[in-house]
């Protein structure tokens, strides 16, 4: 409640918006898939290591995609990952479970 003591919110015009996003550097980082034997990119845009491995090909198993059954848990050899939210499966130090994860920097998975 209250009488309102400024203007309010200032608006950004759209085109600077836009722009903002195209200026920011876009983070990638190596994936390597050792048992397959293949490399892939990750970038900001894709969600997660699940999506990397699907789209390169890499032999992996998955189920639920939110982190609950486990089924595409791979030990991690190299590097390591973040959650948005921590995966509700059991899983190892050494071991990621890659529907829910990303790459914090270049990685290396048993897959």
């Amino acid at each position: 409640g209250g009488k309102a003591k400024g203007p309010g919110a200032i608006a950004v015009a759209p085109d600077y918006v836009s722009q903002a996003k195209t200026d920011s550097a876009v983070v990638t980082h190596q994936v390597k898939f050792c048992k397959s034997e293949l490399d892939a990119n990750w970038s900001d845009g894709e969600s997660t290591l699940l999506d990397v491995a699907e789209a390169a090909g890499a032999n992996v198993d998955s189920s639920c995609r939110t982190g609950q059954c486990g089924s595409c848990i791979h030990r991690l050899i190299a590097g390591s990952v973040k959650y948005a939210e921590t995966p509700e499966c059991e899983f190892g130090d050494d071991e990621v479970v890659l529907c829910v994860a990303q790459p914090d920097g270049d990685i290396e998975i048993d897959a």
